[in-house]
């Protein structure tokens, strides 16, 4: 993790969980994004996080990090265009113009997660932004509820 005070940026080289045998670490990354952003609005100096989604082995950032609510870049945006074409030509009905429209559906969500890989992006932290609202919505059943309201109320 990396702070800019000058641009009001952290910037998440990496989160991740490492497993042991038989552990359970589901949600770890969610866990740690969480705190991290209530630890982040309290400290007030950090307006936005930056970060790099990859698809490499066990990992699924690519596909979970824009379920958190982060905004794919426009470089990100142009490299999937393709993509994106590809998707609106199968299901029309839908519309997807940017990568965060994969999530408007089941069938869009399991398209990204199919084929959708790795992506740089960022996540505003500001109150009521479209971050913190799809963040809101994603983790209101997935984590624990002290930790919500600490986080997000």
């Amino acid at each position: 993790t990396e702070y800019d005070f000058n641009t009001k940026t952290l910037v998440n080289k990496f989160i991740g969980t490492i497993k042991k045998e038989g552990e359970d670490v589901s949600g770890g990354g969610l866990n740690i994004l969480a705190r991290q952003i209530a630890n982040l609005k309290a400290f007030g100096k950090i307006k936005k996080i930056e970060g790099e989604f990859l698809r490499r082995g066990n990992s699924t950032g690519y596909y979970a990090y824009l379920r958190y609510g982060f905004i794919p870049d426009r470089v990100a945006q142009s490299t999937y265009s393709d993509l994106m074409d590809e998707y609106n030509s199968l299901y029309p009905n839908d519309s997807v113009k940017k990568i965060e429209d994969f999530l408007k559906s089941e069938t869009g969500r399991n398209f990204w997660k199919d084929k959708g890989n790795d992506w740089d992006g960022h996540f505003d932290l500001s109150d009521n932004s479209y971050s913190m609202k799809i963040l809101e919505d994603y983790v209101k059943n997935k984590i624990d509820k002290d930790l919500f309201n600490l986080t997000f109320k």
